[in-house]
Formats: structure tokens, sequence, C-alpha cells
């Protein structure tokens, strides 16, 4: 939109904690909410409530599917950042100094040790161990996306591995009530 062009701001220190792989990733992940509009249904979600009482009192059916759409949003956006770049070591290591500002080689760690407690990590969470809140997955869940997005071979075997994590997205968020049959028998 001419009028309101998109600014997508990049601080120093993030300068500072990526290299230029990693920053692909990251721009290129935050062109693809640019591209998928993925502000849209917060920005409305925020004027129908606009401060924290407000949201209090929406409903709760709809906070959990707008809480899910975000973090759907993430994953659908990690791919464009996938797409950027092309280089699934870059992207996971990314993801990973942003959740911990940590650089591996300065802890000594391999990516192919990070790669397999990731794996081990995924297993926790897809046996509802844990949860996210936030608008974003959890990181094992965000780098089996990738990894997903990287290997693939076939898009029927990216949307098999895609359903299984959106369904351990949705039991995150939805309670057992929240998928009650209401049909009376």
């Amino acid at each position: 939109d001419e009028q309101r062009p998109h600014i997508i701001e990049i601080n120093s220190g993030l300068f500072n904690l990526m290299n230029d792989e990693e920053l692909k990733y990251v721009v290129g992940h935050e062109i693809g909410h640019l591209i998928n509009s993925d502000a849209t249904i917060s920005q409305l979600y925020g004027f129908i409530y606009p401060d924290d009482e407000d949201k209090e009192k929406a409903p709760s059916f709809l906070t959990k599917r707008v809480q899910l759409y975000k973090q759907l949003a993430e994953l659908s956006a990690d791919r464009y950042g996938y797409i950027a770049n092309e280089n699934l070591e870059a992207c996971v290591t990314a993801v990973f100094k942003m959740a911990s500002g940590l650089f591996l080689e300065k802890m000594n760690v391999s990516i192919e040790t990070l790669m397999a407690e990731n794996s081990e990590r995924l297993e926790f969470f897809l046996k509802d161990s844990g949860v996210s809140e936030g608008s974003h997955p959890v990181n094992p869940i965000r780098i089996r996306a990738l990894e997903l997005f990287a290997n693939a071979k076939t898009q029927t075997g990216l949307n098999r591995g895609m359903n299984e994590l959106i369904s351990v997205l949705q039991s995150f968020i939805y309670g057992e009530l929240d998928n009650v049959d209401s049909r009376v028998e």
C-alpha cells in the first residue's frame, strides 16, 4: 500500500547476533508476515477488545482461535524465511539465537547435537507435556516445521507432517470442552 508502506526494522543487536544467512531467514520470515497480511486478525481482535480488561471479557473460543491463528502464522512465516535462504542450518540457528541470544559455537554445540536434542524435546511436546500460550509455537515445533520445509519430498509428505504439528498446537490450545460434540443423540 503506497499510502502505508511496510517497514521491517532490524536493530544493531540483531546484526551483531546473526550472520548473513540467518538475517536472510529473519527478513524472509517478516516478509512472509507481510505477504500473508498476518497482522490483520490481530488488529481486528485489538479493535474489538482494545485493552486487557476487554480481552478478559472476550469469548474463550475466540481467544483460543486467534491464538492458534497467530501460531500458525508464525509457522507460515518460517516457511518464507526458509525460502529466502534455503539453508536449514541457518534457519535453525536463527530461531535458536532469537530465543536464547546464544551462539552454538561458543557453547561448543554442533548443529547435529541441537537437531537431535530438538527431536527429543519435540517428543516431549508431542506427548502433551508442554504448552505455549504465546504468539509463537515452542521452538521444537518450529524447528520440526523447518525440517519439513527443507526435507519433504512431496507436497503430501509436507502436508502430513504439518498436519501432525497443527494437531499438536490445537491440543495445546483447545481443551476437552472445546472439542465436545454438542449434538444430542
